[in-house]
């Protein structure tokens, strides 16, 4: 009896997930409509090169 309070009690009954952080500079945010001057710039150089 009482092995199952504490902290060691929390963790056997617990399921640990993942947790997704994203980054507030986002390539992903650049190929979505409003388009902005970064993107703009970005594709203008991209067409230069290419």
């Amino acid at each position: 009896m009482g092995a199952y309070h504490g902290e060691w009690g929390f963790r056997s009954f617990s399921k640990e997930k993942p947790v997704f952080m994203q980054s507030r500079l986002s390539a992903g945010a650049l190929l979505r409509p409003p388009y902005g001057k970064t993107f703009e710039r970005l594709f203008g150089l991209l067409r230069r090169i290419t």
